[in-house]
């Protein structure tokens, strides 16, 4: 069968028919060089895509290597498993992003150039909320399933369970449920076993202590959302907002850790924490995690979130507002500590400024 090449430009689409090998290639690399080289993603549909040579692999690496210099991505779209073959016999199945759908690319592309658009405005009721794009949301998550002694910077904002020492995870088994920054930790053992701790860390790499399941977000923030002018927000209002952000500009499946920080002047607080969604409870069943399984499902019913509450005496911005990690080292002082718990929040929000980190996907720390 003859390679056919069908380009729809507008959409950022391009679909091969056929056999792609050394015959035919310089027709498809010239094709995708003419669509590279800007800051847009690019699918390529391979549903009718018969065979791929050393060759053809070679022009789909040259292409992925272009766009990767302009912060783009290449999305194979509904690869058949021999094809698929090719890629993994070649070692490069990790490195090219496969989709079983069409639909599911074309999505993905639709999210990237929204993502791209930069800055985005948020209407809730009269309140203008602005969403500003801080790093990438298609970074890979990692997991740990099994028991594993973890650094801090390793883990980075992280959510899971472990223990302060080998002491007392042998006597118990990681019994703490713990949220990790790049530079702070918090333990919350359970009901009547001992007291929450917070503890800011100056040596991230050389703090290790034993995780048995753990979702690591890496270092990076994905955006910052904050009011457009100074308000009073209820949580529904900020949900509503954030939820709005994951599904029209996030990558379809992804995970988000928020950190919702609450400037309320008598009662301020610092949130960090997961929304049990479909999302969230896929990737628990998919990697074995058992002990967020027990947490999610623990008490009369299913909980809507996990995660840390921590309630300070006094909250103010640092002189630069650049992270929540800036924050923690401002504010985090054995006298400003008021209290450790399980997430709650509050009716309302004074001033809320919410970090999102968001995983596209996760693989296994290995």
């Amino acid at each position: 069968m003859i390679m056919e090449i069908i380009t729809n430009a507008s959409l950022r689409y391009v679909k091969v028919k056929g056999r792609l090998d050394a015959t035919n290639s310089n027709e498809l690399d010239q094709t995708l060089m003419a669509l590279t080289g800007i800051e847009q993603d690019l699918v390529i549909d391979m549903t009718e895509c018969t065979y791929v040579s050393s060759a053809g692999i070679r022009i789909l690496l040259k292409t992925k290597k272009k766009m990767l210099t302009v912060q783009s991505e290449l999305f194979l779209a509904v690869v058949a498993p021999e094809v698929f073959r090719v890629f993994e016999i070649a070692g490069l199945d990790s490195i090219f992003r496969f989709e079983a759908t069409l639909d599911a690319a074309l999505a993905l592309l639709e999210a990237g150039r929204l993502r791209k658009l930069g800055v985005s405005e948020i209407a809730i009721g009269h309140h203008r909320l602005i969403y500003h794009p801080e790093g990438d949301d298609r970074i890979k998550g990692k997991y740990i399933n099994t028991r594993k002694d973890t650094s801090i910077d390793e883990l980075g904002y992280a959510v899971g369970f472990g223990s302060l020492s080998a002491t007392e995870a042998g006597a118990s088994g990681c019994p703490d449920f713990f949220i990790s920054t790049k530079k702070g930790i918090a333990f919350l053992p359970p009901e009547n076993l001992g007291d929450p701790d917070f503890r800011m860390i100056s040596s991230p790499a050389k703090a290790v202590f034993p995780v048995c399941e753990a979702l690591s977000f890496g270092s990076g923030l994905t955006g910052m959302l904050k009011l457009a002018s100074p308000g009073l927000l209820t949580f529904s209002q900020v949900n509503e907002a954030v939820n709005g952000l994951i599904k029209n500009i996030f990558l379809p499946g992804s995970i988000t850790l928020r950190v919702v920080v609450n400037f309320d002047k008598s009662a301020p607080t610092v949130s960090i924490f997961l929304a049990n969604d479909e999302n969230l409870a896929g990737i628990i069943s998919k990697t074995g995690l058992k002990m967020f399984g027990d947490l999610l499902r623990e008490g009369d019913g299913k909980k809507a979130y996990i995660g840390t509450t921590i309630h300070l005496s006094g909250l103010e911005l640092p002189p630069a507002e650049t992270s929540p990690e800036e924050i923690l080292i401002h504010n985090f002082t054995f006298e400003n500590l008021r209290a450790i718990k399980p997430f709650s929040i509050g009716n309302f929000l004074q001033n809320p400024v919410i970090w999102l980190i968001n995983a596209g996907n996760f693989e296994r720390n290995s």
